[in-house]
């Protein structure tokens, strides 16, 4: 039986709302936004941060910590407040008899309980989900929230508006909070909303009115002007992320922003200038946020909740710079960079890849156990780590350069690519899903960066070599070079293979050390790599395939080349 949230509204003391069955409308893991190329391109004459006409937000350290509520405000758009307001215009002789406030939407917060209610929840496009309650002040901004009442679970309430038709699974915790009278929506494309279109001018003007004198009567107004109506303007900005790789700014194309004003959020994406700038106009002041989720891509702070950047409450434009102190926000800066190259950038277009199947990105702060960088598993998608165990370093760890963790998250991707060619390839050898990682780690790298660099630690491993460098802290162009390890017995799994069947280098020659691989072998493209790797991943079953399909004239040393990195 389907069980309407208008028809829970009755049971408005934080009930548990039972048998309410799914109508989602895909099953899709991610949400559907407008393409950037529509928004108009501006340009930057001279660096953000020495620009005086901008008032730049600086992320830091102290950003990414938790949230604190302020004071409950009383709500303008209640039905109770709306109602008192209307009667008011009614007694000035503002607004027509037989106008009604009506039940549009429901304030709704909704508990999770576990990662599939999360991601279902998460997922869905009807919802803008908040981890803290709409009807509160903010009395220190931060990108993190947990509800302190909340002892027994590792989720939060996300609260939304809802229009009174929204349904969801009879096994989600919904709870109504408030019953609501929102004059232009929600900021989603529904029912309500496209009735608005059809409103003429002066019925508009009166919506407007309406909220005008709620938000007076509850001591919610800001921004008003002379006359004492609220002015409206459009929300705009720009997204920058400090480089420490490049020493510069760079901008953040294709990240979503919201701006919220109470129950009512709008989403855009910024361009690839990295502005942004919405359509929708707001009266007063609006609460401006980043969401690091895309299509194709979602970004989660660690395993149980989505990342965030929640930016000022203001009427004017936000210009966000994402410096390089290290932090969560600068971890979800670079990842969304890697993974917005890998899904939409001209990168993978100009290196003929296919675009991979969608990605979860699980974002940590540090692996004090191990070196590990990143890690993927089809399953639960990638796990990076912002910073690393590394005994020769003061604290035990250190922070990962910019195109250090651009390169990871290339090559964890590469493995969501390599996965998408079928189970038998991509369990099939070690060495070659590894090496084809990091050939994709190589490329995406120095497309970006002019070089690469390793991910790996550069001590010894168990069963891996230790991997050496010119600098561990400013990656030159040298080469990976694999070593036997203290045991002397074994090589690494992350090797050049696939770099050495397309240039032109041996290693050997190059470095004058006749314990690195020789190199014979070179003119194989990157599409013959991903064919071969397609219809077969063992590892001298792929060697054999580039035989029999390519013609190249130092396919004679193909047999000495991958001798060369078994083990």
């Amino acid at each position: 039986m389907l069980f309407h949230l208008k028809e829970a509204t009755k049971h408005l003391n934080f009930l548990k709302i039972k048998k309410i069955v799914l109508i989602l409308s895909t099953l899709c893991l991610f949400h559907c936004e407008k393409d950037i190329s529509s928004i108009p391109s501006q340009q930057i004459s001279e660096p953000l941060t020495q620009n005086k006409n901008l008032r730049i937000d600086v992320s830091n350290k102290e950003t990414d910590e938790p949230l604190e509520l302020g004071e409950k405000l009383i709500n303008p758009y209640s039905i109770n407040n709306m109602e008192k307001s209307l009667n008011i215009l009614k007694e000035k002789k503002l607004a027509k008899s037989d106008f009604i406030v009506h039940i549009n939407y429901l304030y709704v917060r909704i508990l999770p309980e576990n990662e599939e209610q999360f991601k279902l929840i998460n997922s869905d496009p009807e919802l803008d989900l908040f981890e803290y309650p709409l009807d509160y002040s903010i009395a220190k901004r931060g990108n993190e929230y947990k509800d302190p009442q909340i002892k027994n679970s590792d989720y939060t309430w996300l609260y939304c508006a809802v229009p009174t038709s929204k349904v969801f699974d009879k096994e989600i915790n919904v709870q109504v909070l408030e019953q609501l009278f929102l004059p232009f929506g929600n900021g989603k494309n529904d029912t309500y909303s496209n009735n608005l279109k059809s409103l003429k001018e002066d019925e508009k003007d009166f919506l407007k009115l309406l909220e005008d004198e709620s938000l007076s009567l509850t001591n919610n107004k800001s921004n008003s002007s002379k006359s004492g109506r609220i002015s409206s303007f459009l929300p705009s900005g720009s997204v920058f992320h400090y480089d420490d790789s490049k020493n510069t700014n760079v901008p953040l194309i294709g990240c979503k922003v919201r701006a919220n004003r109470w129950f009512t959020t709008n989403s855009t994406l910024t361009n690839y200038a990295g502005y942004f700038q919405f359509y929708q106009s707001y009266g007063g002041d609006v609460n401006y946020s980043i969401v690091w989720d895309r299509d194709n891509f979602q970004i989660w702070n660690g395993d149980l909740a989505q990342a965030y950047y929640n930016g000022p409450n203001s009427s004017s434009p936000w210009h966000l710079l994402i410096g390089s102190t290290p932090s969560k926000s600068r971890s979800y800066a670079i990842a969304h960079r890697a993974a917005y190259d890998f899904y939409f950038g001209n990168h993978r277009v100009s290196l003929g890849l296919p675009q991979p199947s969608n990605i979860l990105i699980r974002v940590r702060d540090i692996d004090t156990q191990n070196d590990n960088a990143a890690d993927f598993n089809p399953a639960i998608g990638m796990r990076l780590w912002t910073r690393v165990a590394d005994v020769n370093v003061s604290g035990g760890y250190r922070n990962r350069s910019d195109l250090e963790t651009y390169g990871t998250v290339a090559h964890e991707i590469g493995h969501r690519l390599h996965r998408d060619f079928g189970s038998n390839t991509y369990n099939a050898n070690l060495i070659i899903a590894e090496s084809w990682s990091e050939y994709i780690k190589y490329l995406f790298s120095t497309l970006e960066y002019g070089r690469w660099g390793s991910c790996q630690y550069t001590g010894t491993h168990p069963n891996r070599s230790a991997i050496s460098y010119s600098n561990l802290f400013n990656f030159s162009n040298n080469r990976q070079n694999a070593v036997a390890n203290n045991n002397g017995n074994s090589q690494s799994d992350y090797t050049t293979l696939m770099l050495d069947l397309t240039d032109n280098l041996d290693q050997e020659v190059f470095y004058s050390n006749n314990s690195l691989a020789k190199d014979r072998v070179n003119g194989y493209t990157t599409l013959q790599i991903m064919t071969a790797l397609q219809n077969t991943g063992h590892y001298f079953a792929f060697r054999d395939y580039l035989k029999n399909n390519y013609n190249n004239s130092t396919e004679i040393h193909l047999d000495e080349l991958f001798n060369e990195w078994y083990y």
